[in-house]
């Protein structure tokens, strides 16, 4: 009892602003069941919280004691099926969004219960046609005629068409408005009265079809496909047609327009943000063109539609089958910024690849880039040495295919200062002299390997015995010799290095072979740690895998369906979050010092990794 007292008056010592930075972290409910009674003090804390959201569903009865324990807390709530939520007390409600509700609940909304509400949706309600009808044309007549003067977003949906009101004198607070009128007069009154509404929609948004329909819906898909809208508001999913008919297109994008009307001041602000084109996507596509100050990482794949020389903030650029139009607009004054650049192939002849990367190189190896560190140039074909490549002093990385070997030596005398210098094609499909041929599943596996370079977790140094570049795998910082199992009855083994991003890991990198037998994918692939690891799931021997580590292969759980990225990027995560199952981990020792004494453990693993770890770079 007294450690308890003891506990609870250090809590309470904190100061107030800490607490209610604590008490973010939870949900009104967690705090009714958590906090709430302890003591005066902390009652008043809670009930000091604001700007809190919440929902009810299904009558659930602590989400709505919640209602009646924190009036003034909630500022958006969602409220769906739950005829027996009482929420007029909630006098700070900025948002509401009702669902299959009663016409009680929707009566309560008035001026006087909610001065302060901005956002309104309401979607179908218990009760016959004309009950419907009636509620929402009362309720309409406070909404139009600026009875909530702060109101900027309201939506009628699923409730049926209402006719035009004179009394709807307008609400001018209002950027997007959704109201199903009864007929074209209606309409085109509705639209005149309302013609400063930003985003304006007279039509009902359902997607439950018409008498006129060649095809019925029945209950259940109706019940299902209402659930879909669900999705829709967590902004998951887009429903784009039911049995053959499309939604409404305007109605689909209320919530996106809602946002950037709301705030497009504030979007247009925003900065660093990582942004890919694939296949020509469209909609990728515009977002070229409507945040060109936004994107500053940019990955563009088999999209030859996009132009991307607007984006004058970018900093990295990955450009895989592109075009020489792309190519070429790939120039100091369109990208100031600029520090990594990817290349990897693109359409066209071999003589066209060659004279667009010569021109390109011309610009990036001559210092038109001040800041770029890293330049690739991958399955583009060799080049010749250009005397006009002066140098790039910020360069750290650098992979050009040089022609011959005399282009070799100068290329490399010339850039001698790069740190990681390749100067030849870096290319995972072996030639036909390869003593070892990859089957396709394999060459599509190591492809996909690039993108867990690319997303700096892992470093790809061997194929099948042949390394990527010579310089590569780094020694360790110990320099001390590795020790693997006989690699004879492998078909292929792939090595390379994970990036860990946990401390202490990732203070360096660790080799790891990857064993594939001619049953894979059908049979397991091996994984080993060739650089010890000090961690609960690695053991002593460089197993990660097997009975409890968070991915079990030695089971039926395996599927030959199962990506060598997906698996490496399954133990980055297990082990910069160690993953402890119930029947214990790898390494028993680790664990109990992990979990009982971890800065024993850290300092183990810091001497580790320090010892036996190798460069990122």
């Amino acid at each position: 009892m007294s450690s308890n007292i003891e506990s609870l008056a250090s809590f309470e010592h904190l100061p107030v602003e800490v607490i209610l930075l604590i008490f973010d972290f939870f949900s009104l409910q967690q705090l009714l069941a958590s906090f709430l009674n302890l003591n005066s003090f902390v009652n008043s804390v809670i009930r000091s919280v604001r700007h809190k959201y919440h929902g009810v569903k299904n009558n659930n009865i602590d989400a709505i004691r919640v209602l009646q324990v924190f009036p003034t807390v909630v500022d958006r709530l969602v409220i769906r099926y739950s005829n027996a939520a009482n929420f007029k007390s909630l006098i700070n409600l900025r948002s509401l969004s009702l669902q299959c509700s009663t016409s009680t609940q929707l009566y309560s909304v008035q001026p006087n219960n909610f001065p302060h509400l901005e956002i309104l949706h309401i979607t179908d309600f218990d009760g016959t046609q004309e009950d419907k009808l009636k509620v929402i044309s009362d309720l309409l007549e406070i909404l139009l005629s600026n009875g909530f003067s702060r109101l900027r977003i309201c939506t009628i949906l699923d409730i049926g068409t209402v006719p035009f009101n004179e009394k709807w004198t307008g609400t001018p607070s209002l950027k997007i408005l959704n109201v199903a009128m009864a007929t074209n007069e209606d309409k085109v009154k509705f639209q005149a009265r309302f013609r400063y509404v930003r985003h304006l929609t007279t039509q009902e948004y359902s997607f439950v079809p018409d008498s006129a329909s060649p095809v019925l819906l029945n209950r259940k898909v109706i019940a299902e496909i209402k659930l879909l809208k669900k999705l829709e508001s967590e902004n998951k999913f887009i429903l784009d047609k039911v049995s053959g008919q499309s939604i409404d297109t305007t109605a689909k994008t209320v919530l996106l327009l809602s946002m950037i009307m709301a705030c497009p001041i504030l979007i247009r602000s925003v900065r660093h943000k990582y942004h890919g084109v694939k296949n020509n996507n469209i909609d990728a596509v515009r977002v070229l063109q409507v945040f060109p100050t936004v994107v500053d990482r940019l990955d563009i794949r088999y999209s030859n539609t996009a132009n991307f020389k607007s984006l004058i903030n970018l900093r990295s650029l990955s450009l895989q089958c592109s075009t020489s139009a792309q190519l070429y607009s790939v120039q100091p004054n369109n990208f100031p910024h600029l520090e990594i650049l990817h290349i990897t192939d693109f359409d066209g002849t071999q003589e066209d690849k060659l004279k667009v990367i010569s021109d390109l190189l011309e610009i990036l190896l001559s210092n038109g880039f001040s800041r770029l560190r890293i330049c690739k140039i991958l399955d583009i074909g060799a080049v010749s040495f250009n005397e006009k490549w002066t140098g790039t002093p910020s360069l750290k990385i650098l992979n050009v295919a040089m022609a011959t070997k005399e282009d070799k030596v100068k290329f490399q005398a010339r850039f001698r200062y790069v740190r990681h210098l390749t100067t030849r094609e870096y290319s995972f499909v072996p030639d036909s002299a390869s003593p070892v041929l990859l089957n396709r599943k394999v060459i599509a596996e190591i492809k996909l390997l690039k993108k867990l370079e690319s997303e700096n977790k892992f470093i790809l140094d061997k194929v099948s015995g042949q390394s990527i570049d010579t310089n590569r795998p780094p020694p360790r910082f110990s320099n001390t010799p590795i020790t693997v199992r006989s690699s004879e009855h492998y078909r292929h083994t792939i090595e390379g290095r994970l990036l860990l991003q946990s401390e202490p890991y990732c203070r360096a990198s660790f080799l790891i072979r990857i064993g594939l037998t001619a049953e894979y994918p059908f049979k397991y692939p091996d994984i080993q740690f060739l650089d010890p690891i000090y961690h609960p799931n690695i053991s002593q021997t460089g197993v990660c895998c097997g009975c409890d580590c968070g991915f079990r292969f030695a089971d039926s759980s395996y599927r030959p369906t199962l990506s060598l990225h997906t698996i490496l990027s399954t133990i980055i995560q297990m082990i910069d979050s160690p993953f402890i199952g119930k029947n214990g981990s790898h390494n028993p020792e680790c664990y109990l010092e992990y979990r009982n004494d971890y800065p024993a453990f850290y300092r183990k693993a810091l001497d580790s990794t320090l010892l036996y770890g190798r460069p990122r770079d």
